[in-house]
């Protein structure tokens, strides 16, 4: 399956990639962990997995924004 979605991602002052989420307008964000790769973050929801690249990490989001079946978590709240 192939996907249409491409978003415009703007990178930040601290090195984030950040867009709108194309239905609801909300803050999506992509960023570089502590060791080194890169994640997506939406609504509190993950996409599952590291990326190598930013541009990765985006187009993973842009697959999920796009309604292909891409793994994703939550994390458990700990209070």
């Amino acid at each position: 399956m192939s996907y249409d979605l491409k978003l415009d991602w703007h990178e930040t002052r601290n090195g984030n990639y950040v867009t709108s989420h194309p239905e609801t307008g909300e803050t999506v964000t992509v960023f570089q962990n502590k060791a080194g790769n890169w994640s997506g973050v939406w609504g509190g929801v993950f996409i599952s997995g590291f990326f190598d690249t930013p541009e990765d990490a985006c187009e993973q989001m842009e697959r999920w924004f796009d309604g292909e079946d891409v793994k994703t978590w939550k994390p458990k709240r700990s209070w």
